[in-house]
């Protein structure tokens, strides 16, 4: 069997260098070595179109006009800024109105239920009252007649 030294743990056994490998935390493979599943990421380069210029927005990546930096060191312009707090407060709002509509629904589902529940109990009562439900003395057959 030949030595694969790109795919190397492709056996049912782990070599030397596997066992090495894994003791320390990394992928002994070159496969594997570009992963994200092992410390260090393997050899893989970030572009320079995945960094931002040192002026950009981290909202809307564009330069900054008005820039205001947080305490972490994030570069925010104010005009993003304000557009993004507006853009959370109108959907907040709109979720508290779904779920104030989703809420009273409930409720008045509730209601329902508890209202059709007391007139099957008053119909119940007034079944009862008649002698057409089952279990009392009157609906019992005496035990001397046969039908």
């Amino acid at each position: 069997m030949g030595r694969h030294s790109k795919n190397n743990n492709d056996r049912a056994f782990f070599s030397h260098y596997e066992r090495e490998a894994a003791k320390k935390g990394y992928a002994s493979s070159a496969f594997y070595k570009h992963a994200n599943c092992a410390y260090g990421g393997g050899d893989l380069k970030i572009g320079s179109d995945s960094l931002r210029d040192f002026d950009m927005c981290c909202l809307s990546l564009h330069p900054c006009r008005d820039p205001v930096i947080t305490p972490q060191g994030f570069l925010f312009d104010r005009e993003s800024i304000y557009e993004y707090i507006l853009q959370k407060r109108k959907d907040n709002e709109r979720q508290l109105e779904a779920w104030t509509a989703h809420e009273a629904g409930k409720a008045a589902g509730a209601e329902r239920e508890q209202q059709a529940e007391s007139e099957r109990e008053v119909a119940r009562f007034e079944r009862a009252e008649q002698g057409l439900v089952g279990g009392g003395a009157a609906a019992e057959p005496t035990a001397g007649v046969r039908g």
